[in-house]
Protein backbone atom coordinates (compact mmCIF):
# COMPACT_ATOMS: atom_id res chain seq x y z
CA UNK A 1 0.00 0.00 0.00
CA UNK A 2 1.50 3.54 -1.11
CA UNK A 3 -0.24 6.39 1.27
CA UNK A 4 0.92 9.51 0.45
CA UNK A 5 0.37 11.61 3.64
CA UNK A 6 0.09 15.15 3.42
CA UNK A 7 1.72 15.95 6.67
CA UNK A 8 5.40 13.82 6.50
CA UNK A 9 7.68 16.39 7.96
CA UNK A 10 8.11 17.37 11.99
CA UNK A 11 7.80 20.79 10.58
CA UNK A 12 4.57 20.96 9.52
CA UNK A 13 2.83 23.69 7.79
CA UNK A 14 0.64 25.57 10.63
CA UNK A 15 -3.02 26.19 9.19
CA UNK A 16 -4.18 29.57 9.35
CA UNK A 17 -7.04 30.42 10.69
CA UNK A 18 -8.78 33.85 10.62
CA UNK A 19 -11.73 35.30 12.70
CA UNK A 20 -13.37 38.17 12.15
CA UNK A 21 -14.95 39.69 15.58
CA UNK A 22 -17.38 41.23 13.31
CA UNK A 23 -21.43 39.94 13.17
CA UNK A 24 -22.35 40.37 9.33
CA UNK A 25 -25.83 41.72 8.39
CA UNK A 26 -28.25 41.43 5.71
CA UNK A 27 -31.48 43.78 5.06
CA UNK A 28 -34.14 42.56 4.07
CA UNK A 29 -36.91 43.65 1.63
CA UNK A 30 -39.29 44.04 4.36
CA UNK A 31 -36.67 46.34 6.65
CA UNK A 32 -35.82 43.90 9.51
CA UNK A 33 -32.00 43.14 9.84
CA UNK A 34 -30.45 39.42 10.69
CA UNK A 35 -26.94 39.09 12.02
CA UNK A 36 -25.05 36.46 11.13
CA UNK A 37 -21.76 34.96 13.33
CA UNK A 38 -20.50 34.09 9.86
CA UNK A 39 -19.64 35.53 6.23
CA UNK A 40 -22.25 34.75 3.51
CA UNK A 41 -19.55 32.57 1.84
CA UNK A 42 -16.20 30.44 2.85
CA UNK A 43 -13.05 30.56 1.03
CA UNK A 44 -11.96 27.36 0.29
CA UNK A 45 -8.42 26.71 -0.50
CA UNK A 46 -7.52 22.46 -0.81
CA UNK A 47 -3.44 21.87 -1.57
CA UNK A 48 -2.82 18.56 -3.90
CA UNK A 49 1.23 17.65 -3.58
CA UNK A 50 1.38 16.66 -7.17
CA UNK A 51 -0.83 19.59 -8.35
CA UNK A 52 1.12 22.74 -9.65
CA UNK A 53 -1.46 24.82 -8.19
CA UNK A 54 -4.50 24.72 -5.31
CA UNK A 55 -7.58 24.32 -6.09
CA UNK A 56 -9.90 27.47 -4.58
CA UNK A 57 -13.12 28.33 -4.08
CA UNK A 58 -13.93 31.90 -2.86
CA UNK A 59 -17.80 31.73 -2.86
CA UNK A 60 -18.42 28.35 -1.08
CA UNK A 61 -21.70 27.63 0.33
CA UNK A 62 -21.85 26.89 4.16
CA UNK A 63 -24.28 24.05 3.27
CA UNK A 64 -22.22 22.23 1.14
CA UNK A 65 -21.06 19.01 2.27
CA UNK A 66 -17.35 17.32 2.28
CA UNK A 67 -18.57 14.69 -0.46
CA UNK A 68 -19.33 17.56 -2.28
CA UNK A 69 -16.55 19.75 -1.84
CA UNK A 70 -14.15 16.45 -2.82
CA UNK A 71 -15.70 15.73 -6.12
CA UNK A 72 -15.34 19.16 -7.16
CA UNK A 73 -11.61 19.04 -6.08
CA UNK A 74 -11.34 15.46 -7.96
CA UNK A 75 -12.47 17.11 -11.18
CA UNK A 76 -10.56 19.89 -10.84
CA UNK A 77 -7.42 18.09 -10.39
CA UNK A 78 -8.66 15.25 -12.81
CA UNK A 79 -8.71 12.88 -10.56
CA UNK A 80 -10.27 9.42 -10.57
CA UNK A 81 -10.87 6.97 -8.08
CA UNK A 82 -11.41 3.25 -8.13
CA UNK A 83 -9.67 0.42 -10.00
CA UNK A 84 -7.30 0.30 -12.02
CA UNK A 85 -6.27 -1.95 -15.06
CA UNK A 86 -3.50 -3.45 -12.71
CA UNK A 87 -6.08 -4.18 -10.15
CA UNK A 88 -4.45 -1.56 -8.06
CA UNK A 89 -7.50 0.60 -6.16
CA UNK A 90 -6.96 4.56 -5.94
CA UNK A 91 -8.92 6.46 -3.33
CA UNK A 92 -8.30 10.18 -2.27
CA UNK A 93 -8.59 11.47 1.17
CA UNK A 94 -9.68 15.23 2.55
CA UNK A 95 -7.78 16.24 5.73
CA UNK A 96 -8.48 19.09 8.05
CA UNK A 97 -6.20 20.40 10.45
CA UNK A 98 -4.33 16.94 9.77
CA UNK A 99 -7.41 14.61 10.80
CA UNK A 100 -9.06 12.80 7.88
CA UNK A 101 -12.63 13.55 6.79
CA UNK A 102 -14.47 10.58 6.21
CA UNK A 103 -18.29 11.80 6.94
CA UNK A 104 -19.02 12.97 3.35
CA UNK A 105 -22.30 14.45 4.57
CA UNK A 106 -20.38 16.63 7.03
CA UNK A 107 -20.95 20.47 5.97
CA UNK A 108 -18.59 23.22 5.07
CA UNK A 109 -20.42 25.73 7.69
CA UNK A 110 -19.55 22.94 10.64
CA UNK A 111 -15.85 22.36 10.03
CA UNK A 112 -15.67 26.36 9.88
CA UNK A 113 -17.38 27.46 12.94
CA UNK A 114 -16.45 31.03 12.86
CA UNK A 115 -13.89 30.93 10.14
CA UNK A 116 -14.61 32.15 6.75
CA UNK A 117 -11.14 30.66 5.28
CA UNK A 118 -10.82 26.67 4.90
CA UNK A 119 -7.58 24.94 4.11
CA UNK A 120 -7.47 21.55 3.11
CA UNK A 121 -4.78 18.79 2.20
CA UNK A 122 -6.12 16.26 -0.50
CA UNK A 123 -4.06 12.63 -0.45
CA UNK A 124 -3.81 9.97 -2.49
CA UNK A 125 -3.63 6.53 -1.33
CA UNK A 126 -3.27 3.58 -3.65
CA UNK A 127 -3.66 0.10 -2.64
CA UNK A 128 -1.65 -2.49 -4.76
CA UNK A 129 -4.08 -5.33 -6.64
CA UNK A 130 -2.66 -9.13 -6.45
CA UNK A 131 -0.61 -9.77 -9.33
Amino acid sequence: MVNHNPYPESNQEQQSQTHDGHSQGCSHEDGHKHHHPHKEYLHVTVHYPAAAHPFVEPHASHRETVGGLKAKVLKAFHLHEGTGPDGSVTTYTLYFHKHALDNMDQTLGDLAGDNSDLKFKLAQQIVQGIA
